[in-house]
This record gives structure tokens, C-alpha cells and sequence, in this order.
């Protein structure tokens, strides 16, 4: 019995688009296919995303899109990794420690500096008009609660922004035929009668 063990990289070296910059390039697609609104979805030809994706979503984007213009309207995190530049970094790692900081630089904030405005500095561009007009006079009083309803409103986007992955990963990578093998996998197995493969994160 031979048993192989695969980690980190292993759907990378198989030539699936599974990086965080993927996803994202998925996503823009998905915001000019809103923007546009052509019933015959012609921008998608136009965009720059792996081939077997783009046939998936010609296919799929008639019946998902009201899905997708649920969660990609004014949502927050879509919008922070769009503008933030993330050049040098392609790992989710990365993704996560970003959404990390901003989270651990709101509480400093609220908590240890208690400076609403800087605060708003910092994100504000990323929320929509919409949200911000809610709190235009800030006192010190009401900080607190402005802050719960930041927290709430980032939470809610983080779980909008979840969904949105499962989604890419489940009904696009998912259905993507493989067609690049890995030389090192092909040759553990080519003389092997049984195969135990155990996947770590």
C-alpha cells in the first residue's frame, strides 16, 4: 500500500486557478457582468480569466446572477482587496492576515486611541455612500454603538465574501477538467496497486 500525503500547492501544481488573485479576477468579471447588464453576457469573452472558468460561467451566469448581485453589492471586503494593493503576495495567508490587521487596526481605534475619524480615514472609502451618511456628525458618545454597526456590517460582508468562494470553488474550479498531472504523483502511483492520499491544511 502506498500512501501519499498532499498539502499546500498541490492544486497549484495541477494548474488550478485556486490563488486568492484568481478568485478576485473572477469576482471583476462578475461586477462588469452587473455593470453591464447585456442579457447576452459578450464581456465575459473579453475577460482575462482561465478559459475553462469563463465557459463555466457562460454557461451558469443566467441562473446565478441575481445570487451574485446579493453578494457582491456594497460589500466591503470585495472592495478593500480590490483597491488594496496586494502586489507580492499570492498566498491566502496573505489574504487573511490583511483581513486581520484591518480588524486588530479598527479595535485600536475604538479601544486605545478612540479616534472615530481616524478610523474612517482608514476604511471609509471602501464603505458606500449609503453607510457613511449614517454617521456623519460623530461624537464621542456614540462611538461604541458606531463601531457595533461596523463590526456588524464587516462580519456580514466576511460571510458574503465566504459564500462567494465556496461558490468559485465549488461550482467553477470544481468542475474544471484536469489536465496538467503531476510527474512526481504519476510516478509514485504508476506501479502501485492501491493509493491511500491524505490531504492536510
Amino acid at each position: 500500500m502506498n500512501i501519499i500525503v498532499i498539502g499546500n500547492g498541490f492544486d497549484l501544481a495541477h494548474g488550478l486557478p485556486t490563488k486568492y488573485t484568481d478568485f478576485l479576477e473572477f469576482v471583476k468579471v462578475l461586477k462588469i457582468v452587473l455593470e453591464e447588464k447585456n442579457e447576452n453576457y459578450d464581456c465575459i469573452d473579453r475577460c482575462n480569466i482561465n478559459v475553462q472558468i469563463k465557459t463555466i460561467l457562460k454557461e451558469n451566469i443566467a441562473q446565478q446572477i441575481e445570487q451574485w448581485k446579493n453578494l457582491l453589492n456594497d460589500i466591503f471586503w470585495i472592495e478593500y482587496f480590490l483597491q488594496n494593493d496586494m502586489h507580492g503576495k499570492e498566498n491566502w495567508i496573505d489574504f487573511e492576515n490583511e483581513i486581520s490587521n484591518l480588524i486588530q487596526s479598527l479595535h485600536m481605534d475604538m479601544y486605545e486611541k478612540g479616534n472615530v475619524s481616524s478610523m474612517y480615514e482608514e476604511i471609509g472609502i471602501y464603505f458606500s455612500n449609503d453607510f457613511l451618511e449614517n454617521y456623519t456628525n460623530i461624537t464621542s458618545s456614540k462611538r461604541f454603538g458606531i463601531y457595533k454597526d461596523i463590526k456588524d456590517k464587516l462580519y456580514n460582508d466576511l460571510n458574503k465574501l465566504i459564500k462567494a468562494l465556496e461558490i468559485y470553488l465549488y461550482y467553477y474550479v470544481n468542475k474544471i477538467k484536469c489536465e496538467k498531472k503531476s510527474p512526481d504523483i504519476q510516478e509514485i502511483i504508476a506501479n502501485k496497486d492501491t493509493c491511500i492520499i491524505i490531504q492536510i491544511q
